[in-house]
């Protein structure tokens, strides 16, 4: 909420808001999600599939969802650009959270 109300404030008061949309890849709602979504019980069964392979499954499980949370987001009238959003498992996102931690802390 908060990440669409500020925003929107400052854009009636007249500001230019640039307002990325953006979906977290990342974690344990997706794994979960893909764990029961294989039948697996735990990470035995997670290494005996193979990581590689149960990484790519959580992509595709985020990707294959990416449009219903489109349409909600649009649904409930959040003001964010959809069609330039960012992804936190895209290399170029990683890469830029690696680059801003370097600076902060060099």
């Amino acid at each position: 909420v908060f990440k669409d109300v500020f925003p929107r404030f400052r854009t009636m008061q007249g500001y230019h808001v640039g307002r990325k949309a953006g979906w977290d890849c990342h974690g344990l709602p997706v794994e979960l999600a893909v764990e029961k979504e294989l039948g697996f019980n735990g990470k035995k069964d997670i290494e005996a599939f193979g990581i590689a392979e149960f990484n790519a499954k959580c992509r595709e499980s985020v990707t294959r969802h990416t449009d219903a949370f489109a349409e909600l987001t649009t649904r409930m009238g959040y003001w964010v650009d959809l069609d330039d959003a960012y992804r936190t498992m895209d290399p170029e996102y990683v890469d830029s959270v690696w680059w801003s931690l370097k600076e902060i802390f060099n």
